[in-house]
């Protein structure tokens, strides 16, 4: 792999010295890290790249020994700064290829601004931002397989036509040399024929999935109601949960990770249909309080990443008989569940969240 020509530019952006560096050999270590990188180990390293607590220190130690192999005088102590870019560095890095590590890497990053985390490397919230635009275009893209045969049909017509003039001149007693013929070309054509009949079913397969949940989600705009409020979204008396809700139906609706393009302004036009239009605002934890009972239970569900899934660890937390779990859920989160925040912001941070818990179950 070869290494990264901004990796110097980014040393002296983090304030580190690339000719007191190696460079080569640093990169060989994230190389190695990407190479190796877990859906389980992401997390920590989005939190060791925004400068914060590992949660599991094996995954730092890990990480440190890709460097230590590359170079024995790397330092295991005292060295949080490189180690903050060597992190930021291979999450970035990572994103060069489409897979489910990076989807969950871009996921938990776009996540991590809810909150407001920064990054020694503050390009690679941009770069999840664009890696995830893409991602979710290109994997809801189907080619038409080339459903041709090999020059093998030509010579299965010829054969055709020959049995047909010999039957013509011999009669039935010729029947099975001309079957043997017949079968004998058939044979040949049996793998060319499967392998394009397999890619044609795979192809139909997945063209049916994603033009199904196109159709779902449009539908599901198109009743202007929710399934867990039952009611349609114009006729909700209290609002402060709508974002959120809307946000668990769409993901519910959506078959794909990452969800489609259009999201934001799917949930925006939910949005706009409740009643909740420019310059609305919401406290995360009345929403949270005010939200449904099945909504509840099925978000409670979803997997969290404590810090870097703010909201989930907030719905986790909740006791609606005991009103000291929204401080709890802060102190977990580092997130204000008191401040009002756009709903546009938090159903779409709620979004994000779902997405990045389901990519992490796949673990």
């Amino acid at each position: 792999m070869a290494m990264d020509q901004r990796l110097a530019d980014r040393y002296q952006a983090a304030a580190i010295d690339p000719r007191m560096v190696p460079l080569e050999l640093r990169w060989k270590g994230v190389a190695a890290a990407t190479k190796q990188l877990s859906i389980e180990a992401i997390a920590d390293l989005v939190r060791l790249a925004a400068s914060r607590q590992s949660t599991q220190a094996e995954v730092r130690t890990k990480f440190q020994q890709h460097f230590k192999d590359a170079d024995t005088a790397f330092l295991l102590e005292g060295n949080d700064q490189e180690l903050s870019l060597l992190a930021a560095a291979t999450l970035s890095n990572s994103l060069s290829t489409e897979s489910r590590v990076s989807d969950l890497v871009a996921l938990l990053i776009r996540s991590s601004q809810f909150a407001e985390w920064t990054y020694v490397l503050p390009d690679v919230a941009a770069e999840s931002e664009a890696y995830l635009t893409n991602r979710s275009v290109s994997a809801r893209r189907v080619d038409r397989p080339a459903a041709s045969l090999d020059s093998k049909s030509a010579i299965w017509k010829k054969t055709v036509e020959t049995v047909e003039q010999e039957a013509t001149a011999a009669g039935q007693p010729q029947f099975g040399t001309w079957i043997g013929k017949l079968g004998a070309v058939h044979l040949a054509e049996t793998g060319p024929l499967a392998s394009v009949l397999t890619s044609l079913v795979d192809f139909t397969a997945r063209a049916d999935a994603i033009h199904a949940e196109e159709l779902n989600i449009l539908w599901w705009l198109f009743a202007d109601y929710s399934k867990y409020l039952d009611r349609a979204w114009e006729s909700v008396d209290v609002k402060n949960s709508v974002s959120l809700v809307a946000a668990l139906e769409l993901f519910e609706l959506t078959t794909i990770v990452p969800a489609p393009y259009s999201s934001k302004a799917f949930l925006a036009k939910v949005l706009k249909g409740a009643g909740l239009v420019d310059g609305s605002e919401v406290v995360p934890g009345e929403a949270i309080a005010q939200a449904p009972k099945g909504w509840h239970e099925r978000a409670a569900a979803a997997k969290s990443f404590g810090d870097l899934t703010p909201l989930l660890t907030a719905v986790t937390t909740f006791d609606a008989e005991d009103d000291g779990w929204i401080r709890r859920a802060e102190r977990t989160s580092g997130v204000s569940l008191r401040d009002a925040r756009d709903p546009l912001v938090l159903g779409w941070q709620m979004l994000t969240e779902l997405q990045a818990a389901k990519v992490g179950a796949s673990a």
